[in-house]
């Protein structure tokens, strides 16, 4: 038999064990319970998830669909592009080829506007030249008008002298004029070579008459003779000579005689025939003789005067000397 303590122990620890095990027993059927319910919702939420992945999956379908459609309007589009810059590289070599010769272009027309400004200003230049040239005509025509006239007067001085002349070898008594006495005289020295002549002019008259004289000068209207037209004289000693260089002899010479009382005579002088008088043998100009190459033996070429209209030069004086 048990001890009643024992035995009282035993039944209370077993009470203890069978309320333990109801307490757990209900805990966990209550576990349970909750573990239904909440599979409960989780099937339903599994349920839910299954149709919504079914969406997705249908959506996913309509969308890789898409895509697929989508892959081959990028891949046209990749080769429309990849068309489109090789269009555009090859518009960017011919505009680049546009712009080169464009600038070519705009370097031509900047040259020929260049040239044409400078055609403009030589033509402005020459327009002036020709006005200065036509001007200057005017000027020589005027000049040589007035030479005329003064060659004219020369002239009728000459006729004077000769009708004076007449009249003392006619016996007639009457003081002789300056103007008389006075002859102009002319030589001409080879230089040697292509180089032309030493060309020398004086005046002849008595000796006691050279007191009288104040000077002579010898005008040479030639354009070859240039600022050096007018030669004078105050020497009585060499009978008021002058000379020159060139090429050429003048076959009109006047000849002004400016005496003491400060009066003027002008003597009409053929320098041309004077020196042919004295043995010159006459030489036809020409272009030998304008280039200065033919040798010229002693020869005197002659240097017409000039005339109111346009003329060739044909004899130029030396510009050397």
């Amino acid at each position: 038999m048990l001890d009643p303590k024992l035995e009282k122990k035993l039944r209370t620890n077993s009470r203890q064990a069978a309320v333990a095990t109801i307490i757990g027993t209900g805990f966990v059927v209550g576990a349970l319970v909750m573990a239904v319910v909440k599979l409960s919702s989780l099937g339903a939420e599994i349920k839910a998830s299954e149709q919504t992945l079914a969406e997705r999956t249908s959506e996913l379908g309509a969308l890789e669909k898409e895509l697929g459609v989508s892959k081959t309007e990028l891949g046209e589009h990749r080769k429309t592009l990849a068309e489109v810059r090789a269009d555009l590289k090859d518009t960017d070599s011919r505009l680049l080829q546009t712009a080169r010769k464009l600038e070519e272009a705009g370097d031509e027309l900047l040259g020929k506007t260049r040239q044409k400004e400078e055609i403009e200003r030589q033509k402005a230049e020459l327009e002036a030249q020709l006005a200065q040239l036509d001007k200057n005509r005017t000027v020589l025509e005027d000049e040589i008008r007035a030479l005329e006239k003064q060659w004219l007067i020369a002239s009728e001085q000459n006729n004077k002298r000769a009708e004076v002349i007449e009249n003392l070898s006619a016996g007639a008594a009457q003081p002789v004029p300056l103007e008389v006495v006075v002859q102009p005289r002319a030589l001409a020295f080879p230089i040697g070579g292509d180089r032309g002549f030493m060309f020398k002019l004086w005046v002849d008259l008595p000796e006691p008459r050279k007191a009288e004289i104040k000077q002579v000068s010898y005008y040479f209207n030639h354009p070859s003779f240039g600022e050096d037209k007018l030669l004078k004289s105050t020497d009585p000693t060499n009978n008021f000579e002058v000379q020159y260089k060139g090429y050429g002899a003048m076959d009109r010479v006047i000849v002004t005689v400016h005496d003491t009382a400060e009066n003027k005579y002008k003597l009409a002088f053929n320098m041309y025939a004077a020196l042919k008088a004295e043995g010159a043998e006459p030489l036809v100009p020409g272009p030998d003789i304008v280039r200065k190459t033919a040798p010229l033996k002693g020869k005197i070429p002659l240097v017409v005067k000039p005339t109111l209209g346009p003329r060739k030069v044909q004899v130029p004086r030396d510009p050397e000397l």
